[in-house]
């Protein structure tokens, strides 16, 4: 039985990966009886090692809320301008994880979805491109933007440069143009470098 508060949404299957993640949305925007807008979506994240895997939950939790069953499948939620609540099964090399992330006490996932299959997606193992070190993840979520390691690295080399306090550094380059300019789909790329000196995150606005 639903609360009076709850509403019922439909969700609509990506025809392309988003950020990874290649399965189903819905989006409501704030009305009268909706004073808030609505994000939802929720997927598969698939990982080849259990480090990217740690990196990417500890990026959502800079900004959201995390629960876990402890299995891997997770609830990222984060409530601004409008709530956004995100479920994803993580998979490292398409097995989901025992006791990660670290369960929470008071909250069960454990049939909150279930993915008959897992497809046939193959995570990138990490690798070396003129001497710095690229993870898994962010080789993804280059192919997945059409994004070229020369823009990356063009990036790195030529970029605003952003320290943060706990070592990490983020390089911003690329002119500001506007959204969904489809003449010149590259805008600008920020990519995250960890203190040790990997590549372990990027996005740019063609998104």
């Amino acid at each position: 039985m639903m609360g009076k508060d709850a509403h019922v949404f439909s969700v609509k299957g990506r025809t392309s990966r988003w950020f990874g993640s290649f399965g189903v949305y819905a989006r409501k925007s704030s009305n009268i009886f909706r004073p808030k807008a609505f994000f939802y979506e929720e997927g598969l994240q698939h990982f080849s090692s259990l480090k990217d895997a740690r990196t990417w939950v500890a990026q959502r939790r800079s900004f959201s809320r995390i629960y876990s069953n402890g299995e891997g499948l997770i609830i990222s939620l984060s409530e601004g301008d409008k709530l956004e609540i995100r479920l994803w099964q993580i998979f490292i090399n398409g097995v989901a994880p025992k006791g990660f992330p670290e369960p929470m006490s008071d909250i069960k996932l454990s049939d909150a979805v279930e993915y008959k299959q897992l497809n046939d997606f193959k995570p990138s193992e990490p690798k070396y491109v003129e001497g710095i070190l690229f993870s898994g993840r962010v080789q993804d979520l280059m192919n997945e933007g059409n994004i070229a390691f020369e823009q990356v690295l063009d990036a790195i080399e030529h970029g605003t440069v952003n320290t943060l306090s706990d070592g990490r550094v983020i390089y911003e380059y690329g002119p500001k143009m506007p959204k969904y300019d489809f003449i010149n789909p590259f805008h600008s790329i920020r990519v995250y470098m960890s203190a040790d000196g990997q590549v372990e995150y990027l996005r740019s606005e063609q998104r």
